[in-house]
């Protein structure tokens, strides 16, 4: 039988979850909500530090150093241009509406 995770794995999980909740609901600004996960997760570092199997403790600089991964980095650029990609052509966005009838829309 294989083994559980370690906890703080789950911890993970959990605040994936719960992300997950916050990003569905309309009435919490997707930035709010990304800024009260991740303090959630700087928090829970501090608060019960990962010690590896070398019995060292997880060094906060190492931990945020994960985010900086190349494919995790280019995951996210193809988002923002897909994102942007989309309001310019179907000037569902506000803003693009507001730029298309100001004369700033494709000629």
């Amino acid at each position: 039988m294989d083994s559980i995770p370690e906890p703080h794995a789950l911890a993970v999980l959990a605040l994936v979850v719960l992300a997950l909740f916050l990003f569905s609901r309309g009435k919490i600004v997707i930035d709010t909500s990304s800024r009260f996960v991740l303090v959630l997760l700087t928090s829970g570092i501090t608060a019960f530090p990962y010690i590896s199997s070398q019995s060292e403790p997880l060094e906060k600089v190492k931990f945020f150093g994960g985010f900086g991964h190349e494919a995790l980095v280019a995951v996210c650029a193809l988002m923002i241009a897909g994102s942007g990609y989309l309001a310019r052509k179907n000037s569902s966005d506000p803003a693009a509406i507001r730029g298309y009838s100001a004369g700033a829309g494709p000629q």
